[in-house]
């Protein structure tokens, strides 16, 4: 949004914010950038899901093949290739340009608790343990990164 706050993932956390000083009399502004150190951004991961990370290695076979079947669940809103779908607002997550940047706990995380945590008006459902197994969901991430590489 116009403050920098994150609407929509994949960003897992909001934009830097500066100090603005702005003098209306002469018109001038004066904008801090570094004056002092950057904190350690705050994982916006709840507990029990901060710092899972998955058992799958990224090019594990069995892990990517399992992935594969189980994306068709998620293809109708992301696309079969992680390109996105132009029907909901806000439009799904596009995974096909890349996925590195965001941990293995948030996209668990999000799966697992769906729209209810995500931005406001996220169509995505959540799968809980009753839908999608701990093991499948990581087969679900283990595939989703391997679109767009």
């Amino acid at each position: 949004d116009a403050d920098g706050k994150v609407l929509q993932g994949p960003a897992t956390r909001d934009l830097t914010t500066y100090d603005v000083q702005f003098d209306p009399a002469s018109g001038q502004g004066t904008v801090t950038v570094g004056a002092a150190a950057e904190p350690e951004p705050e994982n916006p991961v709840p507990e029990p899901y901060r710092d899972l990370v998955s058992p799958f290695a990224r090019d594990d076979a069995d892990a990517l093949a399992a992935g594969e079947a189980l994306w068709g669940q998620c293809a109708g809103c992301h696309g079969a290739n992680g390109e996105g779908t132009a029907f909901l607002d806000p439009p799904a997550t596009v995974f096909a340009t890349g996925t590195d940047s965001v941990p293995d706990d948030y996209y668990f995380w999000r799966l697992r608790t769906g729209g209810a945590t995500g931005p406001a008006g996220s169509a995505m459902p959540a799968y809980g343990e009753d839908q999608l197994s701990d093991e499948q969901l990581w087969q679900v991430i283990t595939y989703l990164r391997s679109l767009g590489q």
